[in-house]
């Protein structure tokens, strides 16, 4: 009887250390050299799988989903970032198989094309609720054709909404998703404000937040919101005790129509307008609420530079990264007058400045 390869008797755990500090070409030599070390290293070779489906080349998609649905190229160990970009109607039936294939992926960045249909993005979010080692969500909203079911997640780290978003009940449903996730640490919602409409409870933190219990908040580390309706009170305020990094950019005020970043507002939306001022407020107010909270940040990235921001930036020293580009002022006097009080302020921390070399 032969005697059997030393280096197959290894432990996995220390096959895998090797497969660490090989090089790709490398590791693809040695998934080849046997069967039995393909399971062992195909998590480090599949590291990111990208699915890009188009009409042009269906057919091989076809066929490469009817692997991974049926498991015959060893996927389903494999612990993988998945970018999901396009499909057709013809790969929805695999589609949803192909993906529940990757039984350890942990990130989705999903990009839904205008030639997606429903059938296709639905079977995209149920097959994702089959996966309890998903953590981070990564979602550009702007192509999808119908309200995704995303509430049916839960337990998710990191979120991350971007595009622009047609459909009121997805972005109610990310709030249910939110509040599905006690564990999350990073939430991120950039640019999905619906030009030509009024702001509402809609697009504003309030939506995103409401269905959290205030009695066991979030422990939210990152929170980044652009374009939408800030106003932080009883509903919001608890979920944001614990974090280090904030981005507020383009807040949108509904109180004031004078400015670049002002609520939209029509002879027709006077009801729309009142509920915006409900979750919304300046940015003046919004500084003045969180500075009572007692939270000394780390990282701060803001588009405006109002009299209580300052005064919260004087308030306690540890701010490690500043990056304020304030995009407006009523007059040239008030621009002087507010760069002398941020310079002349009582801190020391680092920023970045537009302008300032």
């Amino acid at each position: 009887m032969a005697s059997s390869n030393p280096f197959l008797s290894l432990a996995p755990e220390l096959i895998q250390t090797i497969g660490d500090e090989l090089s790709m070409s490398d590791l693809k030599q040695l998934r080849l050299t046997c069967k039995q070390l393909q399971p062992l290293v195909n998590h480090q070779l599949f590291r990111t799988v990208m699915i890009d489906i188009t009409i042009n080349n269906i057919k091989k998609s076809v066929d490469m989903l009817q692997l991974l649905a049926t498991g015959d190229c060893n996927t389903r160990g494999s612990r993988a970032d998945l970018e999901a970009q396009s499909a057709t109607e013809q790969v929805a039936g695999c589609l949803r198989d192909a993906l529940r294939s990757f039984s350890s992926l942990t990130t989705i960045r999903w990009s839904p094309v205008q030639w997606d249909n429903e059938e296709v993005q639905i079977a995209v979010v149920e097959a994702l609720v089959g996966l309890s080692t998903l953590k981070n969500l990564h979602l550009n909203t702007t192509n999808c054709k119908a309200a995704l079911p995303v509430d049916k997640l839960k337990g998710l780290e990191e979120i991350s909404i971007f595009g622009l978003c047609s459909y009121v009940e997805t972005m109610d449903n990310v709030g249910r998703l939110i509040a599905r996730s006690p564990g999350l640490r990073s939430l991120k919602v950039a640019q999905y404000r619906n030009y030509g409409k009024p702001l509402g409870k809609a697009q504003s933190l309030h939506q995103l937040l409401e269905y959290c219990d205030p009695l066991e908040p979030l422990r939210l580390r990152h929170l980044s919101v652009q374009e939408a309706l800030v106003r932080l009170d009883h509903i919001t305020l608890p979920h944001l005790r614990s974090l280090t990094s904030l981005e507020l950019t383009s807040v949108c005020d509904p109180f004031n129509t004078g400015n670049r970043y002002s609520y939209y507002r029509s002879q027709d939306d006077t009801g729309a307008a009142f509920d915006a001022q409900k979750v919304g407020s300046s940015t003046e107010d919004i500084w003045k609420a969180f500075a009572s909270t007692g939270v000394r940040l780390e990282k701060l990235k803001h588009d405006s530079l109002p009299r209580s921001l300052l005064k919260y930036l004087s308030s306690y020293s540890g701010l490690k990264s500043l990056n304020i580009a304030p995009t407006h002022f009523d007059s040239a006097g008030l621009s002087d007058a507010a760069a002398t009080e941020f310079f002349f302020c009582p801190s020391e921390q680092s920023c970045s400045y537009p302008g300032n070399s």
